[in-house]
Protein backbone atom coordinates (compact mmCIF):
# COMPACT_ATOMS: atom_id res chain seq x y z
CA UNK A 1 0.00 0.00 0.00
CA UNK A 2 1.21 3.53 -0.77
CA UNK A 3 3.08 5.40 1.96
CA UNK A 4 2.70 9.18 2.16
CA UNK A 5 4.78 11.79 3.87
CA UNK A 6 3.76 13.28 7.17
CA UNK A 7 0.41 14.93 6.41
CA UNK A 8 1.53 18.05 8.26
CA UNK A 9 4.19 18.54 5.57
CA UNK A 10 1.91 17.70 2.63
CA UNK A 11 1.37 20.26 -0.12
CA UNK A 12 -1.94 19.61 -1.88
CA UNK A 13 -3.20 20.88 -5.19
CA UNK A 14 -6.76 19.73 -4.40
CA UNK A 15 -9.18 22.34 -3.03
CA UNK A 16 -8.83 22.93 0.68
CA UNK A 17 -11.89 21.57 2.48
CA UNK A 18 -13.34 22.38 5.88
CA UNK A 19 -11.81 19.73 8.16
CA UNK A 20 -14.96 19.68 10.28
CA UNK A 21 -17.07 18.43 7.36
CA UNK A 22 -14.54 16.71 5.11
CA UNK A 23 -14.47 12.93 4.88
CA UNK A 24 -10.92 12.99 3.50
CA UNK A 25 -7.98 13.90 5.71
CA UNK A 26 -4.81 15.50 4.33
CA UNK A 27 -3.02 12.16 4.03
CA UNK A 28 -5.97 10.76 2.08
CA UNK A 29 -5.94 13.65 -0.36
CA UNK A 30 -2.19 13.46 -0.90
CA UNK A 31 -2.32 9.72 -1.56
CA UNK A 32 -5.24 10.07 -3.96
CA UNK A 33 -3.58 12.96 -5.81
CA UNK A 34 -0.52 10.76 -6.32
CA UNK A 35 -2.76 8.04 -7.75
CA UNK A 36 -4.40 10.52 -10.11
CA UNK A 37 -0.94 11.32 -11.48
CA UNK A 38 0.27 7.72 -11.66
CA UNK A 39 -2.80 5.74 -12.76
CA UNK A 40 -5.10 5.85 -15.78
CA UNK A 41 -8.13 5.25 -13.55
CA UNK A 42 -8.90 4.73 -9.87
CA UNK A 43 -11.40 2.15 -8.62
CA UNK A 44 -13.10 2.74 -5.27
CA UNK A 45 -14.85 -0.09 -3.47
CA UNK A 46 -17.36 1.43 -1.04
CA UNK A 47 -18.29 -0.54 2.09
CA UNK A 48 -21.03 0.01 4.63
CA UNK A 49 -20.24 -3.07 6.72
CA UNK A 50 -17.55 -2.77 9.37
CA UNK A 51 -15.14 -5.06 7.56
CA UNK A 52 -13.31 -5.03 4.26
CA UNK A 53 -12.62 -8.55 2.93
CA UNK A 54 -11.27 -11.58 4.78
CA UNK A 55 -9.37 -12.80 1.70
CA UNK A 56 -8.89 -11.71 -1.90
CA UNK A 57 -7.38 -14.77 -3.57
CA UNK A 58 -5.63 -13.88 -6.82
CA UNK A 59 -6.25 -10.14 -6.71
CA UNK A 60 -2.64 -8.96 -6.36
CA UNK A 61 -1.48 -11.27 -9.14
CA UNK A 62 -4.23 -10.34 -11.61
CA UNK A 63 -5.17 -6.70 -11.09
CA UNK A 64 -3.92 -4.28 -13.78
CA UNK A 65 -0.99 -2.10 -12.77
CA UNK A 66 -2.31 1.04 -14.45
CA UNK A 67 -5.49 1.19 -12.31
CA UNK A 68 -5.43 2.29 -8.69
CA UNK A 69 -7.51 0.44 -6.09
CA UNK A 70 -8.86 2.25 -3.03
CA UNK A 71 -11.26 1.13 -0.29
CA UNK A 72 -13.68 3.37 1.61
CA UNK A 73 -14.61 1.62 4.86
CA UNK A 74 -15.68 2.42 8.44
CA UNK A 75 -12.88 2.97 10.98
CA UNK A 76 -14.01 -0.14 12.85
CA UNK A 77 -12.75 -2.21 9.90
CA UNK A 78 -9.15 -1.51 10.94
CA UNK A 79 -9.51 -4.17 13.64
CA UNK A 80 -10.10 -6.99 11.17
CA UNK A 81 -8.15 -6.13 8.00
CA UNK A 82 -5.26 -8.55 7.54
CA UNK A 83 -1.88 -7.36 6.19
CA UNK A 84 -2.45 -9.65 3.19
CA UNK A 85 -5.72 -7.94 2.26
CA UNK A 86 -4.39 -4.46 3.06
CA UNK A 87 -1.50 -5.01 0.64
CA UNK A 88 -3.97 -5.47 -2.24
CA UNK A 89 -4.99 -1.80 -2.02
CA UNK A 90 -3.12 1.34 -3.02
CA UNK A 91 -4.90 3.24 -0.26
CA UNK A 92 -7.66 2.81 2.30
CA UNK A 93 -9.85 5.73 3.41
CA UNK A 94 -11.48 5.24 6.80
CA UNK A 95 -14.63 7.11 7.74
CA UNK A 96 -16.42 7.62 11.04
CA UNK A 97 -19.80 5.87 11.05
CA UNK A 98 -20.36 6.15 14.81
CA UNK A 99 -23.43 8.38 14.41
CA UNK A 100 -25.04 6.43 11.55
CA UNK A 101 -24.16 2.79 12.27
CA UNK A 102 -26.95 0.52 13.48
CA UNK A 103 -26.35 -3.11 14.44
CA UNK A 104 -28.49 -5.44 12.30
CA UNK A 105 -29.64 -2.42 10.31
CA UNK A 106 -31.74 -4.56 7.97
CA UNK A 107 -34.12 -5.38 10.84
CA UNK A 108 -34.99 -1.69 11.24
CA UNK A 109 -35.92 -1.19 7.57
CA UNK A 110 -38.93 -1.84 5.38
CA UNK A 111 -36.88 -1.33 2.21
CA UNK A 112 -33.22 -1.56 1.20
CA UNK A 113 -33.70 1.72 -0.65
CA UNK A 114 -34.17 3.67 2.61
CA UNK A 115 -30.65 3.45 4.00
CA UNK A 116 -29.10 6.68 5.37
CA UNK A 117 -25.45 6.79 4.26
CA UNK A 118 -24.60 10.51 4.09
CA UNK A 119 -20.82 9.96 4.16
CA UNK A 120 -20.96 8.25 0.75
CA UNK A 121 -22.23 11.26 -1.19
CA UNK A 122 -19.86 13.59 0.66
CA UNK A 123 -16.94 11.28 -0.17
CA UNK A 124 -17.68 11.19 -3.90
CA UNK A 125 -18.31 14.95 -3.99
CA UNK A 126 -14.86 15.51 -2.50
CA UNK A 127 -13.24 13.07 -4.94
CA UNK A 128 -14.70 14.92 -7.91
CA UNK A 129 -12.92 18.10 -6.80
CA UNK A 130 -9.66 16.61 -8.07
CA UNK A 131 -10.41 13.34 -9.91
CA UNK A 132 -11.87 13.58 -13.45
CA UNK A 133 -15.13 11.68 -13.90
CA UNK A 134 -13.67 9.44 -16.60
CA UNK A 135 -10.97 8.24 -14.18
CA UNK A 136 -13.37 7.38 -11.33
CA UNK A 137 -14.85 3.88 -10.87
CA UNK A 138 -17.34 3.17 -8.05
CA UNK A 139 -17.82 -0.46 -6.97
CA UNK A 140 -20.41 -1.87 -4.59
CA UNK A 141 -20.12 -5.28 -2.91
CA UNK A 142 -23.15 -5.20 -0.58
CA UNK A 143 -26.91 -4.93 -0.72
CA UNK A 144 -26.85 -1.77 1.41
CA UNK A 145 -24.47 0.18 -0.82
CA UNK A 146 -26.00 -0.84 -4.15
CA UNK A 147 -28.90 1.61 -4.36
CA UNK A 148 -27.03 4.48 -2.70
CA UNK A 149 -24.11 4.23 -5.12
CA UNK A 150 -26.39 3.95 -8.16
CA UNK A 151 -28.04 7.21 -7.07
CA UNK A 152 -24.66 8.88 -6.62
CA UNK A 153 -23.55 7.74 -10.09
CA UNK A 154 -26.73 9.18 -11.54
CA UNK A 155 -26.39 12.45 -9.64
CA UNK A 156 -22.81 13.06 -10.78
CA UNK A 157 -23.02 11.55 -14.28
CA UNK A 158 -20.64 8.65 -13.52
CA UNK A 159 -20.48 5.39 -15.47
CA UNK A 160 -22.15 2.30 -14.08
CA UNK A 161 -25.53 1.04 -12.96
CA UNK A 162 -28.11 3.72 -12.18
CA UNK A 163 -31.27 3.61 -10.06
CA UNK A 164 -33.41 2.19 -12.87
CA UNK A 165 -30.94 -0.67 -13.39
CA UNK A 166 -31.05 -1.63 -9.71
CA UNK A 167 -34.83 -1.33 -9.55
CA UNK A 168 -35.27 -3.54 -12.61
CA UNK A 169 -33.17 -6.31 -11.11
CA UNK A 170 -34.06 -6.13 -7.43
CA UNK A 171 -37.64 -4.92 -6.99
CA UNK A 172 -39.59 -8.16 -6.76
CA UNK A 173 -42.77 -7.09 -8.55
CA UNK A 174 -40.72 -5.84 -11.49
CA UNK A 175 -38.79 -9.12 -11.60
CA UNK A 176 -42.11 -10.96 -11.88
CA UNK A 177 -43.39 -8.65 -14.62
CA UNK A 178 -40.21 -8.87 -16.72
CA UNK A 179 -39.98 -12.65 -16.30
CA UNK A 180 -43.60 -13.18 -17.32
CA UNK A 181 -43.20 -10.94 -20.38
CA UNK A 182 -40.06 -12.85 -21.40
CA UNK A 183 -41.68 -16.27 -21.01
CA UNK A 184 -39.50 -17.20 -18.02
CA UNK A 185 -41.24 -19.52 -15.57
CA UNK A 186 -41.91 -17.83 -12.23
CA UNK A 187 -44.30 -18.47 -9.33
CA UNK A 188 -47.79 -16.99 -9.62
CA UNK A 189 -47.54 -13.67 -7.81
CA UNK A 190 -49.63 -10.75 -6.56
CA UNK A 191 -48.32 -7.30 -5.63
CA UNK A 192 -49.92 -5.77 -2.53
CA UNK A 193 -49.34 -2.08 -1.77
CA UNK A 194 -50.53 -1.33 1.76
CA UNK A 195 -49.76 2.37 1.23
CA UNK A 196 -52.66 2.48 -1.26
CA UNK A 197 -54.98 1.63 1.67
CA UNK A 198 -56.76 -1.37 0.17
CA UNK A 199 -59.42 -3.03 2.30
CA UNK A 200 -58.83 -6.44 3.85
CA UNK A 201 -61.49 -7.91 1.57
CA UNK A 202 -59.79 -6.47 -1.52
CA UNK A 203 -56.43 -7.94 -0.53
CA UNK A 204 -57.84 -11.38 0.25
CA UNK A 205 -59.76 -11.52 -3.01
CA UNK A 206 -56.79 -10.34 -5.07
CA UNK A 207 -54.47 -12.92 -3.51
CA UNK A 208 -56.79 -15.91 -3.61
CA UNK A 209 -57.87 -15.28 -7.21
CA UNK A 210 -54.29 -15.11 -8.54
CA UNK A 211 -52.27 -17.38 -6.26
CA UNK A 212 -55.18 -19.70 -5.44
CA UNK A 213 -53.48 -22.43 -3.38
CA UNK A 214 -51.72 -22.73 -0.02
CA UNK A 215 -49.04 -22.60 1.20
CA UNK A 216 -48.03 -19.13 0.02
CA UNK A 217 -45.00 -16.93 0.63
CA UNK A 218 -45.08 -13.21 1.42
CA UNK A 219 -41.97 -11.10 0.77
CA UNK A 220 -41.25 -7.38 1.08
CA UNK A 221 -40.68 -6.17 -2.47
CA UNK A 222 -37.32 -4.51 -1.84
CA UNK A 223 -35.55 -6.35 0.95
CA UNK A 224 -32.82 -8.97 1.18
CA UNK A 225 -31.61 -11.82 3.36
CA UNK A 226 -35.15 -13.26 3.67
CA UNK A 227 -36.01 -10.39 6.03
CA UNK A 228 -39.78 -10.07 6.43
CA UNK A 229 -40.47 -13.30 4.53
CA UNK A 230 -43.21 -15.55 5.88
CA UNK A 231 -44.86 -18.80 4.86
CA UNK A 232 -48.66 -18.84 5.06
CA UNK A 233 -50.10 -22.32 5.43
CA UNK A 234 -53.81 -21.54 5.20
CA UNK A 235 -56.47 -18.82 5.00
CA UNK A 236 -56.21 -18.16 8.72
CA UNK A 237 -52.50 -17.36 8.33
CA UNK A 238 -53.24 -15.09 5.35
CA UNK A 239 -55.90 -13.15 7.24
CA UNK A 240 -53.65 -12.81 10.29
CA UNK A 241 -50.80 -11.52 8.11
CA UNK A 242 -53.08 -8.96 6.42
CA UNK A 243 -54.43 -7.73 9.79
CA UNK A 244 -50.93 -7.42 11.27
CA UNK A 245 -49.47 -5.62 8.26
CA UNK A 246 -52.41 -3.20 7.96
CA UNK A 247 -51.91 -2.24 11.61
CA UNK A 248 -48.29 -1.20 11.14
CA UNK A 249 -47.54 2.53 11.30
CA UNK A 250 -45.28 2.43 8.24
CA UNK A 251 -47.03 1.03 5.17
CA UNK A 252 -45.03 -1.27 2.94
CA UNK A 253 -45.29 -3.26 -0.28
CA UNK A 254 -45.25 -7.03 -0.55
CA UNK A 255 -45.27 -9.80 -3.08
CA UNK A 256 -47.49 -12.80 -2.33
CA UNK A 257 -46.36 -15.88 -4.25
CA UNK A 258 -47.38 -19.47 -4.71
CA UNK A 259 -45.20 -22.13 -3.12
CA UNK A 260 -43.00 -23.71 -5.79
CA UNK A 261 -41.71 -27.18 -4.92
CA UNK A 262 -38.29 -28.15 -6.14
CA UNK A 263 -34.55 -27.79 -5.56
CA UNK A 264 -33.61 -24.21 -4.72
CA UNK A 265 -30.38 -23.11 -6.39
CA UNK A 266 -28.35 -20.05 -7.26
CA UNK A 267 -25.95 -19.30 -10.12
CA UNK A 268 -23.10 -16.82 -9.66
CA UNK A 269 -22.01 -14.98 -12.80
CA UNK A 270 -19.28 -12.46 -13.63
CA UNK A 271 -20.52 -9.81 -16.07
CA UNK A 272 -17.47 -8.79 -18.11
CA UNK A 273 -16.65 -5.42 -19.64
CA UNK A 274 -16.74 -6.82 -23.19
CA UNK A 275 -20.45 -7.64 -22.80
CA UNK A 276 -19.90 -11.38 -22.27
CA UNK A 277 -20.68 -13.25 -19.07
CA UNK A 278 -18.87 -16.04 -17.25
CA UNK A 279 -20.89 -18.37 -14.99
CA UNK A 280 -18.81 -19.65 -12.09
CA UNK A 281 -20.74 -21.78 -9.63
CA UNK A 282 -24.13 -23.38 -9.00
CA UNK A 283 -25.10 -23.69 -5.32
CA UNK A 284 -27.87 -25.72 -3.69
CA UNK A 285 -28.59 -27.02 -0.18
CA UNK A 286 -28.03 -30.54 1.10
CA UNK A 287 -31.25 -32.57 1.31
CA UNK A 288 -32.75 -30.01 -1.10
CA UNK A 289 -33.86 -27.77 1.74
CA UNK A 290 -35.07 -24.34 0.67
CA UNK A 291 -33.33 -21.31 2.13
CA UNK A 292 -36.50 -20.44 4.04
CA UNK A 293 -36.63 -23.90 5.67
CA UNK A 294 -32.97 -23.66 6.55
CA UNK A 295 -33.13 -20.18 8.09
CA UNK A 296 -36.43 -20.34 9.93
CA UNK A 297 -37.42 -24.00 10.42
CA UNK A 298 -34.51 -26.43 10.58
CA UNK A 299 -31.94 -23.82 11.58
CA UNK A 300 -29.33 -25.40 9.33
CA UNK A 301 -28.08 -24.92 5.78
CA UNK A 302 -25.37 -27.07 4.22
CA UNK A 303 -24.47 -25.23 1.03
CA UNK A 304 -23.05 -27.45 -1.70
CA UNK A 305 -21.46 -26.11 -4.89
CA UNK A 306 -20.43 -27.27 -8.34
CA UNK A 307 -18.41 -25.55 -11.04
CA UNK A 308 -20.90 -24.32 -13.59
CA UNK A 309 -19.70 -26.65 -16.36
CA UNK A 310 -19.92 -29.66 -14.03
CA UNK A 311 -23.42 -28.60 -12.98
CA UNK A 312 -24.79 -28.19 -16.52
CA UNK A 313 -23.31 -31.54 -17.54
CA UNK A 314 -24.69 -33.26 -14.46
CA UNK A 315 -27.52 -32.50 -12.07
CA UNK A 316 -28.52 -29.14 -13.64
CA UNK A 317 -29.02 -29.88 -17.36
CA UNK A 318 -29.97 -26.83 -19.44
CA UNK A 319 -28.96 -24.39 -16.70
CA UNK A 320 -26.84 -22.47 -19.23
CA UNK A 321 -29.86 -21.82 -21.46
CA UNK A 322 -31.90 -20.70 -18.44
CA UNK A 323 -29.16 -18.29 -17.30
CA UNK A 324 -28.88 -16.86 -20.82
CA UNK A 325 -32.64 -16.37 -20.99
CA UNK A 326 -32.58 -14.46 -17.68
CA UNK A 327 -29.66 -12.24 -18.74
CA UNK A 328 -31.31 -11.49 -22.07
CA UNK A 329 -34.54 -10.45 -20.33
CA UNK A 330 -33.09 -8.36 -17.49
CA UNK A 331 -30.01 -6.85 -19.18
CA UNK A 332 -27.84 -6.34 -16.07
CA UNK A 333 -25.22 -3.63 -16.51
CA UNK A 334 -21.63 -4.85 -17.02
CA UNK A 335 -19.22 -5.20 -15.25
CA UNK A 336 -20.38 -6.74 -11.96
CA UNK A 337 -20.76 -10.00 -10.07
CA UNK A 338 -24.41 -10.99 -10.38
CA UNK A 339 -26.49 -13.97 -9.25
CA UNK A 340 -29.85 -15.51 -9.95
CA UNK A 341 -31.90 -17.76 -7.69
CA UNK A 342 -34.48 -20.26 -8.78
CA UNK A 343 -36.07 -23.66 -8.35
CA UNK A 344 -35.44 -26.80 -10.37
CA UNK A 345 -38.41 -29.11 -10.95
CA UNK A 346 -37.24 -32.47 -9.59
CA UNK A 347 -39.67 -34.32 -11.86
CA UNK A 348 -38.38 -32.47 -14.92
CA UNK A 349 -34.77 -31.38 -14.22
CA UNK A 350 -34.60 -29.12 -17.30
CA UNK A 351 -37.57 -27.08 -16.06
CA UNK A 352 -36.46 -24.03 -14.02
CA UNK A 353 -38.42 -21.33 -12.20
CA UNK A 354 -36.88 -17.93 -11.51
CA UNK A 355 -37.13 -16.76 -7.90
CA UNK A 356 -35.13 -13.54 -7.65
CA UNK A 357 -31.92 -11.76 -8.68
CA UNK A 358 -29.00 -10.16 -6.88
CA UNK A 359 -26.72 -7.48 -8.32
CA UNK A 360 -23.82 -8.22 -5.94
CA UNK A 361 -21.74 -11.20 -4.78
CA UNK A 362 -23.96 -13.53 -2.73
CA UNK A 363 -23.42 -15.21 0.60
CA UNK A 364 -21.03 -12.81 2.29
CA UNK A 365 -17.34 -13.01 3.05
CA UNK A 366 -17.46 -16.15 5.20
CA UNK A 367 -18.66 -18.35 2.31
CA UNK A 368 -15.91 -17.20 -0.02
CA UNK A 369 -13.47 -20.03 0.84
CA UNK A 370 -15.89 -22.73 -0.28
CA UNK A 371 -16.67 -20.71 -3.40
CA UNK A 372 -12.99 -20.31 -4.29
CA UNK A 373 -12.08 -23.97 -3.79
CA UNK A 374 -15.00 -24.99 -6.00
CA UNK A 375 -14.10 -22.93 -9.07
CA UNK A 376 -10.67 -21.37 -8.55
CA UNK A 377 -12.03 -17.81 -8.58
CA UNK A 378 -12.53 -15.55 -5.58
CA UNK A 379 -15.87 -13.82 -6.17
CA UNK A 380 -14.77 -10.59 -4.47
CA UNK A 381 -11.47 -10.48 -6.35
CA UNK A 382 -13.46 -11.13 -9.54
CA UNK A 383 -15.77 -8.23 -8.67
CA UNK A 384 -12.86 -5.80 -8.31
CA UNK A 385 -10.85 -7.00 -11.31
CA UNK A 386 -13.91 -7.02 -13.60
CA UNK A 387 -14.29 -3.28 -12.96
CA UNK A 388 -10.59 -2.56 -13.35
CA UNK A 389 -9.55 -4.71 -16.33
CA UNK A 390 -11.44 -4.50 -19.66
CA UNK A 391 -9.70 -7.72 -20.78
CA UNK A 392 -10.54 -9.81 -17.70
CA UNK A 393 -11.91 -13.28 -18.57
CA UNK A 394 -12.52 -14.71 -15.06
CA UNK A 395 -10.29 -17.75 -15.46
CA UNK A 396 -9.27 -19.91 -12.46
CA UNK A 397 -6.06 -19.02 -10.66
CA UNK A 398 -3.07 -20.98 -11.94
CA UNK A 399 -2.24 -22.22 -8.44
CA UNK A 400 -5.80 -23.43 -7.76
CA UNK A 401 -6.40 -27.10 -7.04
CA UNK A 402 -10.08 -28.16 -6.80
CA UNK A 403 -11.45 -29.17 -3.43
CA UNK A 404 -14.89 -30.40 -2.40
CA UNK A 405 -15.88 -27.86 0.22
CA UNK A 406 -19.27 -27.43 1.92
CA UNK A 407 -20.16 -24.35 3.98
CA UNK A 408 -22.36 -25.24 6.95
CA UNK A 409 -24.40 -22.62 8.83
CA UNK A 410 -26.51 -22.99 11.96
CA UNK A 411 -29.12 -20.28 12.54
CA UNK A 412 -30.77 -18.84 15.63
CA UNK A 413 -33.37 -20.85 17.49
CA UNK A 414 -34.78 -19.36 20.65
CA UNK A 415 -32.76 -20.41 23.68
CA UNK A 416 -29.36 -20.01 25.31
CA UNK A 417 -26.02 -21.06 23.81
CA UNK A 418 -24.32 -23.03 26.58
CA UNK A 419 -20.84 -23.37 25.08
CA UNK A 420 -18.76 -23.61 21.93
CA UNK A 421 -18.92 -27.38 21.60
CA UNK A 422 -16.33 -29.31 19.59
CA UNK A 423 -16.92 -29.64 15.87
CA UNK A 424 -17.46 -33.04 14.23
CA UNK A 425 -14.25 -35.03 13.76
CA UNK A 426 -12.94 -38.47 12.90
CA UNK A 427 -14.00 -41.23 13.26
CA UNK A 428 -17.60 -39.93 13.12
CA UNK A 429 -16.82 -38.15 9.86
CA UNK A 430 -14.11 -38.87 7.28
CA UNK A 431 -13.59 -35.30 6.05
CA UNK A 432 -11.92 -32.41 7.83
CA UNK A 433 -13.36 -29.25 9.31
CA UNK A 434 -11.61 -26.21 7.82
CA UNK A 435 -12.56 -22.59 8.41
CA UNK A 436 -14.86 -22.06 11.40
CA UNK A 437 -16.33 -19.06 13.18
CA UNK A 438 -18.68 -18.66 16.14
CA UNK A 439 -20.86 -15.55 15.86
CA UNK A 440 -22.46 -15.96 19.31
CA UNK A 441 -20.66 -16.06 22.67
CA UNK A 442 -21.43 -18.77 25.27
CA UNK A 443 -24.24 -18.01 27.73
CA UNK A 444 -25.93 -15.69 25.23
CA UNK A 445 -29.72 -15.67 24.98
CA UNK A 446 -30.76 -15.84 21.33
CA UNK A 447 -34.13 -15.27 19.64
CA UNK A 448 -35.52 -17.17 16.69
CA UNK A 449 -33.89 -16.26 13.39
CA UNK A 450 -35.23 -13.08 11.79
CA UNK A 451 -33.03 -13.05 8.68
CA UNK A 452 -30.12 -14.97 7.19
CA UNK A 453 -27.59 -12.96 9.20
CA UNK A 454 -28.82 -14.49 12.46
CA UNK A 455 -26.09 -17.14 12.48
CA UNK A 456 -24.81 -19.00 15.54
CA UNK A 457 -21.83 -20.71 13.93
CA UNK A 458 -20.38 -21.48 10.55
CA UNK A 459 -17.78 -24.00 9.47
CA UNK A 460 -16.50 -25.62 6.30
CA UNK A 461 -16.25 -29.33 5.55
CA UNK A 462 -13.46 -30.50 3.22
CA UNK A 463 -14.12 -33.88 1.58
CA UNK A 464 -11.98 -36.20 -0.54
CA UNK A 465 -14.84 -37.23 -2.84
CA UNK A 466 -18.59 -36.79 -3.30
CA UNK A 467 -19.49 -40.08 -1.59
CA UNK A 468 -17.55 -39.05 1.50
CA UNK A 469 -19.16 -35.60 1.36
CA UNK A 470 -22.67 -37.08 1.19
CA UNK A 471 -22.08 -39.48 4.08
CA UNK A 472 -20.46 -36.85 6.30
CA UNK A 473 -23.20 -34.30 5.66
CA UNK A 474 -25.85 -36.91 6.50
CA UNK A 475 -24.05 -37.71 9.77
CA UNK A 476 -23.69 -34.03 10.72
CA UNK A 477 -27.32 -33.33 9.83
CA UNK A 478 -28.53 -36.08 12.17
CA UNK A 479 -25.97 -35.90 14.97
CA UNK A 480 -24.39 -32.46 15.46
CA UNK A 481 -25.70 -29.07 16.43
CA UNK A 482 -24.62 -26.10 18.58
CA UNK A 483 -25.12 -26.71 22.28
CA UNK A 484 -28.25 -24.61 22.72
CA UNK A 485 -30.74 -25.04 25.53
CA UNK A 486 -33.97 -24.36 23.66
CA UNK A 487 -36.95 -22.64 25.22
CA UNK A 488 -40.08 -24.79 25.19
Amino acid sequence: MMVVDDPKEATLSAPTLDSSTSVLCKADREALLNLVEEKSRIAFVIKHGRSLFRKLNGLKENKPTDVGLVAFVPEEAKKTISPEVESCFDWIVYYDDSETHVDNLILTLTSCTAIPLPDFDQFVTELLNFIPKDKLILIHAEEFTMTVLSGIREKHGLKGACLEDIDRLCRKERVVEIAENAGILIAKSVFVDFAALPSKTEILEKVTVKVQTFPMFVKPTRMAGSTGTAKLENMEDLERWVDTTMALEEASTYLVQEYVRGREFSVVIVLLQDGLWKPLVVKWNHKDLSNYEGYFKDGLIMARRLRFDDAKNGMFPGIDDFAQQVINAFKPVHPQVFFLQGFQDLNDPMRYYLNELGYRPPGGDHTNDAFYWTCGIDQFAALLISHMDPHYKAEPDRSWKPRICTSINYYYKKGRLLCHNAFPSQPEIKGKIGFSHWFVKPETEIPNARFMGDTIVQFALDSENKKEQEEDLDWIFENWKPDVKFEV
